[in-house]
């Protein structure tokens, strides 16, 4: 679903689009997947919304191919996601040139499964990953905060900082300093 408003508002402000399909599934367990921006007076605009079955890159592919049509072949400059692999294979296929973040509220949550225990027997630990995280303004500056803090707490053996390391280029914020990224996160 796209309407005439959202197609203007669109060509004004494809600066970001944030794309959640986390938000609910209906009766036909169909995933509700909204295409949601913002315009220069920080409002939330939804510029369109599709239902997909299966959450595979398919399935993504052919709801952005629909999207990019109904935009007049415009794509989005950036664009913000959970962690779905399918959705990312369907962003590299349709939009090869939207430079593409996960949401790092999402990484941050599905880390704490593992994380949340770890990081309460060590809090100086965890305060050393939020201030690497939180506080570094370039790549290289993460990455020597991020390979200090893993040799200070000789934590070179955990897989979950081993496997959110291996795709800090999707979720740390130094990483998107020189994008546009309005929305802390996909549920923002």
């Amino acid at each position: 679903w796209i309407d005439g408003a959202a197609r203007r508002a669109y060509k004004h402000f494809r600066d970001c689009l944030s794309f959640d399909a986390t938000y609910l599934t209906n009766m036909y367990k169909m995933s509700c997947c909204p295409f949601i921006g913002i315009n220069n007076h920080n409002q939330s605009l939804q510029f369109g919304c599709g239902f997909v079955r299966n959450e595979d890159t398919n399935s993504y592919a052919w709801l952005f191919r629909t999207f990019l049509e109904c935009m007049g072949g415009l794509t989005p400059m950036n664009m913000i996601t959970d962690q779905d692999f399918g959705m990312r294979g369907g962003i590299e296929e349709v939009f090869p040139n939207t430079i593409h973040r996960h949401c790092r509220w999402h990484v941050i949550k599905k880390a704490e499964e593992t994380l949340g225990p770890f990081f309460a027997d060590r809090p100086e630990l965890h305060k050393a990953f939020e201030l690497c995280v939180d506080h570094s303004l370039t790549p290289e500056e993460f990455e020597r905060s991020w390979k200090a803090m893993i040799e200070k707490y000789q934590v070179q053996d955990n897989e979950t900082l081993q496997n959110l390391w291996e795709k800090r280029k999707f979720w740390v914020p130094a990483y998107f300093m020189e994008s546009f990224y309005p929305f802390s996160s996909t549920t923002g």
